[in-house]
């Protein structure tokens, strides 16, 4: 086996991806509605609370039960990605085997559409509704589904750090790789819609009264969606010549608050800039930046500086 010093500079590679959200089942869909900037997908609904709210949710009718121990929503959202990658999971699990496969999935919310109901149930009999655990609620969960769909034994590995979960989740199976852990790594994320993730982002008054306006001075908040989106990553080329390589990647934090940004963006700067250091490339090189783009008052102005710092 190589060592992670041999391995540092090699070159990671992305499959095609599988997604799914309220704006596309698949890649083609999804690029469609971006391209023709459709918000067919958001859809107005109302919480426990009795408050509404537009979200980007998946028709129901596009998910189907799984044989998870937990079959929930979110795991639903998960498979429906998962399935359309099902081909070159098992191409790499038959080139690499089941031990050198390994997973790593970005999620937060997982379990949280059952949460405030179980609970209600609970507090109101003092038992949780059959079938309800505390284990479907665990960071561990959408990994570990992963891993026992698949029957893979690699490491299997979850990140909840809110909106950077699935980018964690990718920079951390690229160094599985490189560092000579896994040879393939399932990587991405899902997340799902609920009235514990709606009613928690509304108390912190981020929540958009219409429909989200990134960047805009009429800017008033977030619109929240669900979705997943996953790729195999491997350390050799796809064989259906989908060769996407994985340049590179920065990682900041900067402790500025619990749920605002630095004003200045000043480490969201410098990850970017990590990022063109690693791959070898100036800001002049890059035609297109995928901003994070919450619409809210905070964020917009912090990451309008630090792209500014960065590519000006």
């Amino acid at each position: 086996m190589s060592t992670a010093a041999d391995n540092r500079g090699a070159p990671v590679y992305f499959s095609a991806p599988g997604v799914i959200c309220g704006a596309g089942d698949g890649c083609e869909e999804l690029w469609h509605a971006c391209t023709a900037g459709s918000q067919a997908g958001i859809k107005k609904v109302k919480s426990l609370s009795g408050k509404e709210f537009y979200v980007g949710r998946i028709t129901d009718e596009k998910l189907t039960k799984t044989n998870a121990r937990f079959d929930m929503r979110l795991i639903r959202i998960a498979d429906a990605a998962l399935n359309q990658l099902n081909d070159g999971i098992a191409d790499a699990i038959s080139k690499y085997g089941k031990k050198r496969v390994a997973v790593c999935v970005g999620s937060c919310d997982n379990g949280t559409e059952l949460s405030l109901q179980a609970h209600k149930e609970y507090f109101s009999t003092g038992k949780f509704p059959a079938g309800y655990s505390l284990e479907m609620q665990g960071a561990d969960y959408p990994a570990t589904y992963v891993s026992e769909k698949y029957g893979v034994t690699g490491p299997s590995l979850a990140f909840s750090t809110a909106c950077s979960s699935s980018a964690g989740a990718i920079i951390k199976a690229a160094e599985l790789i490189r560092g000579g852990f896994a040879d393939a790594v399932i990587a991405g994320g899902v997340d799902v819609i609920s009235d514990t993730v709606l009613l928690g982002f509304d108390s912190l008054e981020a929540v958009s009264s219409g429909i989200t306006n990134p960047f805009s001075v009429n800017r008033h908040g977030i619109t929240l969606g669900e979705g997943a989106a996953f790729f195999v990553m491997t350390k050799n080329a796809p064989a259906d010549g989908a060769a996407v390589r994985l340049l590179g990647y920065g990682e900041t934090a900067d402790a500025y608050h619990m749920t605002s940004p630095d004003p200045e963006g000043t480490c969201a700067a410098e990850a970017m800039r990590e990022a063109l250091a690693r791959a070898g490339l100036s800001a002049q090189d890059i035609d297109y930046v995928n901003l994070h783009g919450t619409g809210t008052k905070f964020n917009d102005s912090m990451e309008a500086k630090a792209v500014n710092n960065v590519f000006s």
